[in-house]
Protein backbone atom coordinates (compact mmCIF):
# COMPACT_ATOMS: atom_id res chain seq x y z
CA UNK A 1 0.00 0.00 0.00
CA UNK A 2 3.20 2.54 0.98
CA UNK A 3 4.16 1.55 -2.42
CA UNK A 4 1.24 2.88 -4.39
CA UNK A 5 1.96 6.79 -2.54
CA UNK A 6 5.85 6.74 -3.57
CA UNK A 7 4.82 5.94 -7.08
CA UNK A 8 2.13 9.10 -7.07
CA UNK A 9 4.55 11.79 -4.94
CA UNK A 10 7.49 10.70 -8.33
CA UNK A 11 5.17 11.05 -10.72
CA UNK A 12 4.18 14.25 -9.29
CA UNK A 13 7.97 15.49 -9.06
CA UNK A 14 8.03 14.79 -12.95
CA UNK A 15 5.13 16.66 -14.28
CA UNK A 16 4.05 18.94 -11.20
CA UNK A 17 4.30 22.63 -11.81
CA UNK A 18 3.05 25.36 -9.02
CA UNK A 19 1.00 27.86 -10.04
CA UNK A 20 3.19 31.28 -10.21
CA UNK A 21 0.85 32.97 -7.32
CA UNK A 22 1.31 30.00 -5.11
CA UNK A 23 3.58 29.88 -2.26
CA UNK A 24 5.84 26.43 -2.42
CA UNK A 25 5.87 24.35 0.72
CA UNK A 26 8.79 24.92 2.69
CA UNK A 27 10.12 23.52 6.02
CA UNK A 28 8.44 26.75 7.53
CA UNK A 29 5.16 25.19 6.55
CA UNK A 30 5.19 22.44 9.11
CA UNK A 31 3.74 23.98 11.95
CA UNK A 32 0.43 25.22 9.61
CA UNK A 33 -0.08 21.83 8.56
CA UNK A 34 -0.34 20.36 11.43
CA UNK A 35 -2.88 23.54 13.25
CA UNK A 36 -4.75 22.39 9.17
CA UNK A 37 -5.07 18.89 10.21
CA UNK A 38 -6.79 20.03 13.15
CA UNK A 39 -9.01 22.29 10.97
CA UNK A 40 -9.71 19.63 8.25
CA UNK A 41 -10.52 17.27 11.21
CA UNK A 42 -13.22 20.02 12.77
CA UNK A 43 -14.93 20.11 9.45
CA UNK A 44 -15.32 16.23 9.24
CA UNK A 45 -16.79 16.75 12.61
CA UNK A 46 -19.04 19.65 11.88
CA UNK A 47 -20.34 17.59 8.46
CA UNK A 48 -21.25 14.41 9.77
CA UNK A 49 -18.33 12.52 8.20
CA UNK A 50 -16.28 12.49 11.15
CA UNK A 51 -18.49 9.01 12.71
CA UNK A 52 -16.24 7.14 9.33
CA UNK A 53 -13.43 9.08 8.56
CA UNK A 54 -10.49 10.81 10.92
CA UNK A 55 -7.75 13.29 9.82
CA UNK A 56 -4.52 11.66 11.49
CA UNK A 57 -1.09 12.96 10.07
CA UNK A 58 0.51 13.95 6.57
CA UNK A 59 3.22 13.61 4.76
CA UNK A 60 5.27 16.66 3.49
CA UNK A 61 8.12 16.57 0.33
CA UNK A 62 9.99 19.91 0.18
CA UNK A 63 11.58 18.65 -2.57
CA UNK A 64 8.59 17.37 -4.57
CA UNK A 65 6.73 20.59 -3.31
CA UNK A 66 3.51 18.48 -2.38
CA UNK A 67 1.61 17.65 1.14
CA UNK A 68 -0.67 14.64 1.62
CA UNK A 69 -3.32 14.15 3.96
CA UNK A 70 -3.90 10.75 5.96
CA UNK A 71 -7.23 9.88 6.65
CA UNK A 72 -8.30 6.79 8.46
CA UNK A 73 -11.78 5.32 8.00
CA UNK A 74 -13.27 2.57 10.12
CA UNK A 75 -13.41 -0.57 7.53
CA UNK A 76 -13.81 -0.57 3.92
CA UNK A 77 -18.09 -0.99 3.73
CA UNK A 78 -18.07 1.67 6.14
CA UNK A 79 -16.39 4.35 4.16
CA UNK A 80 -17.76 2.56 0.03
CA UNK A 81 -21.40 3.33 2.56
CA UNK A 82 -20.38 6.76 3.14
CA UNK A 83 -19.81 7.20 -0.61
CA UNK A 84 -22.63 5.97 -2.08
CA UNK A 85 -24.60 7.90 0.68
CA UNK A 86 -23.68 10.95 -0.08
CA UNK A 87 -23.72 10.41 -3.83
CA UNK A 88 -27.00 9.69 -3.49
CA UNK A 89 -28.16 12.54 -1.58
CA UNK A 90 -26.17 15.43 -3.37
CA UNK A 91 -24.86 13.93 -6.15
CA UNK A 92 -21.47 14.90 -5.81
CA UNK A 93 -18.89 12.45 -5.30
CA UNK A 94 -17.64 12.41 -1.97
CA UNK A 95 -13.86 11.54 -2.52
CA UNK A 96 -14.00 14.45 -4.97
CA UNK A 97 -15.34 17.15 -1.53
CA UNK A 98 -12.56 15.50 0.41
CA UNK A 99 -9.58 16.71 -1.86
CA UNK A 100 -11.25 19.99 -2.51
CA UNK A 101 -11.55 20.99 1.18
CA UNK A 102 -8.01 19.40 1.85
CA UNK A 103 -6.76 22.22 -0.78
CA UNK A 104 -8.62 25.03 1.01
CA UNK A 105 -7.52 24.13 4.26
CA UNK A 106 -4.15 23.38 3.44
CA UNK A 107 -4.12 26.25 1.31
CA UNK A 108 -2.36 24.29 -1.67
CA UNK A 109 -2.59 24.45 -5.45
CA UNK A 110 -4.29 21.11 -6.85
CA UNK A 111 -0.76 19.69 -7.81
CA UNK A 112 0.67 20.41 -4.40
CA UNK A 113 -2.26 18.35 -2.52
CA UNK A 114 -3.13 14.72 -2.21
CA UNK A 115 -5.17 12.61 0.02
CA UNK A 116 -3.77 9.11 1.62
CA UNK A 117 -6.36 7.11 2.72
CA UNK A 118 -6.11 3.69 4.91
CA UNK A 119 -8.90 1.74 7.00
CA UNK A 120 -8.57 0.69 10.87
CA UNK A 121 -8.99 -2.70 9.94
CA UNK A 122 -7.16 -2.87 7.10
CA UNK A 123 -9.25 -4.11 4.37
CA UNK A 124 -8.97 -0.50 2.18
CA UNK A 125 -6.72 1.55 0.96
CA UNK A 126 -7.07 4.69 -1.31
CA UNK A 127 -4.18 7.19 -2.88
CA UNK A 128 -5.32 10.12 -4.34
CA UNK A 129 -2.91 13.05 -6.17
CA UNK A 130 -3.23 15.12 -9.69
CA UNK A 131 -0.74 14.26 -12.05
CA UNK A 132 -0.49 15.56 -15.37
CA UNK A 133 -4.08 17.55 -15.44
CA UNK A 134 -5.89 14.32 -14.12
CA UNK A 135 -6.84 13.45 -10.74
CA UNK A 136 -6.05 10.05 -10.23
CA UNK A 137 -7.19 8.06 -7.68
CA UNK A 138 -6.38 4.17 -6.96
CA UNK A 139 -8.39 2.34 -4.48
CA UNK A 140 -8.84 -1.09 -3.43
CA UNK A 141 -11.26 -3.54 -5.23
CA UNK A 142 -14.37 -3.61 -3.35
CA UNK A 143 -15.13 -6.94 -1.42
CA UNK A 144 -18.21 -6.03 0.69
CA UNK A 145 -21.64 -4.53 -0.26
CA UNK A 146 -22.03 -0.77 0.66
CA UNK A 147 -25.61 0.24 2.33
CA UNK A 148 -26.88 3.19 2.41
CA UNK A 149 -26.55 5.25 5.36
CA UNK A 150 -29.50 7.17 7.55
CA UNK A 151 -27.47 10.16 9.45
CA UNK A 152 -28.00 13.20 7.60
CA UNK A 153 -24.99 15.59 6.02
CA UNK A 154 -24.67 18.84 6.77
CA UNK A 155 -24.00 21.40 3.66
CA UNK A 156 -21.44 23.95 4.93
CA UNK A 157 -20.56 25.40 1.85
CA UNK A 158 -22.75 27.30 -0.90
CA UNK A 159 -23.12 25.83 -3.82
CA UNK A 160 -25.16 26.49 -7.24
CA UNK A 161 -25.71 25.12 -10.54
CA UNK A 162 -26.17 27.69 -13.92
CA UNK A 163 -27.14 26.27 -17.45
CA UNK A 164 -23.84 26.49 -19.52
CA UNK A 165 -23.06 27.48 -23.47
CA UNK A 166 -23.04 25.35 -26.21
CA UNK A 167 -20.00 23.58 -25.27
CA UNK A 168 -17.86 22.36 -22.47
CA UNK A 169 -14.85 24.21 -23.70
CA UNK A 170 -17.04 27.51 -24.44
CA UNK A 171 -18.28 27.54 -21.09
CA UNK A 172 -15.08 26.63 -19.32
CA UNK A 173 -13.31 30.19 -21.33
CA UNK A 174 -16.28 31.86 -20.86
CA UNK A 175 -16.19 31.03 -16.86
CA UNK A 176 -12.53 32.09 -16.39
CA UNK A 177 -13.20 35.04 -18.50
CA UNK A 178 -16.00 36.31 -15.90
CA UNK A 179 -13.91 36.03 -13.27
CA UNK A 180 -11.56 37.31 -14.64
CA UNK A 181 -13.26 40.93 -15.19
CA UNK A 182 -15.20 40.62 -12.59
CA UNK A 183 -12.27 40.37 -10.11
CA UNK A 184 -10.06 42.57 -11.91
CA UNK A 185 -7.25 44.55 -10.14
CA UNK A 186 -8.28 47.84 -10.82
CA UNK A 187 -11.41 47.16 -8.81
CA UNK A 188 -9.56 44.80 -6.33
CA UNK A 189 -6.06 46.32 -6.32
CA UNK A 190 -4.96 43.73 -3.81
CA UNK A 191 -6.75 40.60 -5.24
CA UNK A 192 -4.65 37.22 -6.34
CA UNK A 193 -6.89 35.42 -9.08
CA UNK A 194 -5.95 31.69 -9.86
CA UNK A 195 -7.02 29.14 -12.00
CA UNK A 196 -6.41 25.16 -11.36
CA UNK A 197 -7.73 22.64 -13.53
CA UNK A 198 -8.07 19.17 -14.24
CA UNK A 199 -9.70 15.92 -15.75
CA UNK A 200 -10.23 18.59 -18.69
CA UNK A 201 -13.91 19.62 -17.28
CA UNK A 202 -12.87 20.72 -13.55
CA UNK A 203 -12.00 23.83 -12.54
CA UNK A 204 -10.53 25.54 -8.90
CA UNK A 205 -10.65 29.18 -8.60
CA UNK A 206 -9.20 31.05 -5.95
CA UNK A 207 -10.05 34.58 -5.28
CA UNK A 208 -7.23 35.97 -2.60
CA UNK A 209 -7.78 39.23 -0.86
CA UNK A 210 -10.55 40.63 -2.04
CA UNK A 211 -11.85 43.63 0.30
CA UNK A 212 -15.48 43.64 1.73
CA UNK A 213 -16.28 41.98 -0.91
CA UNK A 214 -18.62 39.57 1.04
CA UNK A 215 -18.78 41.32 3.85
CA UNK A 216 -19.83 44.32 2.28
CA UNK A 217 -22.12 46.12 5.02
CA UNK A 218 -20.06 44.09 7.89
CA UNK A 219 -18.89 46.83 10.65
CA UNK A 220 -15.54 45.80 10.68
CA UNK A 221 -12.92 45.89 7.26
CA UNK A 222 -11.79 42.04 6.35
CA UNK A 223 -9.66 40.68 3.37
CA UNK A 224 -11.77 37.89 2.01
CA UNK A 225 -10.43 34.31 0.38
CA UNK A 226 -12.84 32.31 -1.71
CA UNK A 227 -12.19 29.15 -3.21
CA UNK A 228 -14.59 28.34 -5.98
CA UNK A 229 -14.95 24.03 -7.12
CA UNK A 230 -16.77 23.99 -10.33
CA UNK A 231 -17.19 20.85 -12.80
CA UNK A 232 -18.63 21.87 -16.16
CA UNK A 233 -20.21 18.76 -17.61
CA UNK A 234 -23.08 18.01 -20.45
CA UNK A 235 -26.29 15.98 -19.20
CA UNK A 236 -29.19 15.11 -21.75
CA UNK A 237 -27.72 17.75 -24.62
CA UNK A 238 -27.09 20.73 -22.21
CA UNK A 239 -24.14 22.19 -20.72
CA UNK A 240 -24.19 22.88 -17.35
CA UNK A 241 -22.05 24.47 -14.30
CA UNK A 242 -21.90 22.82 -10.78
CA UNK A 243 -20.39 23.92 -8.28
CA UNK A 244 -19.41 24.61 -5.10
CA UNK A 245 -18.03 27.72 -2.92
CA UNK A 246 -16.05 28.30 0.30
CA UNK A 247 -14.69 31.24 2.06
CA UNK A 248 -12.52 32.51 4.53
CA UNK A 249 -11.90 35.88 6.18
CA UNK A 250 -8.98 37.82 8.18
CA UNK A 251 -8.44 41.29 9.75
CA UNK A 252 -5.50 41.27 7.32
CA UNK A 253 -3.84 40.03 4.08
CA UNK A 254 -3.57 36.54 3.09
CA UNK A 255 0.10 36.28 2.44
CA UNK A 256 2.29 33.00 3.42
CA UNK A 257 0.14 30.04 4.80
CA UNK A 258 -1.50 31.70 8.17
CA UNK A 259 -3.92 30.56 10.78
CA UNK A 260 -5.39 33.98 11.90
CA UNK A 261 -8.55 33.91 9.68
CA UNK A 262 -12.44 32.99 10.11
CA UNK A 263 -14.21 30.47 8.10
CA UNK A 264 -16.98 32.18 6.52
CA UNK A 265 -19.00 28.69 6.11
CA UNK A 266 -18.96 28.11 10.32
CA UNK A 267 -18.89 31.17 11.59
CA UNK A 268 -21.07 33.57 8.83
CA UNK A 269 -23.02 31.20 6.91
CA UNK A 270 -25.43 34.57 6.17
CA UNK A 271 -23.55 36.31 4.54
CA UNK A 272 -21.72 33.24 1.94
CA UNK A 273 -24.99 32.25 1.29
CA UNK A 274 -26.01 35.51 0.42
CA UNK A 275 -23.05 36.35 -1.80
CA UNK A 276 -23.26 32.92 -3.36
CA UNK A 277 -26.80 33.76 -4.28
CA UNK A 278 -25.52 37.28 -6.07
CA UNK A 279 -22.82 34.67 -7.46
CA UNK A 280 -24.92 32.83 -9.39
CA UNK A 281 -27.09 35.05 -10.81
CA UNK A 282 -23.99 36.94 -12.13
CA UNK A 283 -22.56 33.69 -13.77
CA UNK A 284 -25.66 32.98 -15.34
CA UNK A 285 -26.27 36.23 -16.90
CA UNK A 286 -22.61 36.46 -18.07
CA UNK A 287 -23.03 33.00 -19.85
CA UNK A 288 -26.11 33.78 -21.76
CA UNK A 289 -25.19 37.24 -22.56
CA UNK A 290 -21.96 35.92 -23.80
Amino acid sequence: MKNLLIILLSLTAISATAQTDSSKITFEDNEFFYQAIEEYQEWLRTTGFDTIVTATDFVMSVEQDVVVLDLTVTKQRDWLSLCKTYEEKTGDNLREVLFYRMLFVFQVNNTQGGIRLRSSATDHFMDMRVVDGQLKIQEADPKSIPVLLSFPFHQLSGFGVVEGATSIEHTQKLLKRFFRQKYNTRDYPDVHLRFDEYNNNHITIVIRNMNDEVFEDAINSYFEWLSIQAKVYEKNGKVYVRYKLMGKYSLRMFNRRMTSYYKMDESETSYLWDYNSKLRSEIDKYIRDN
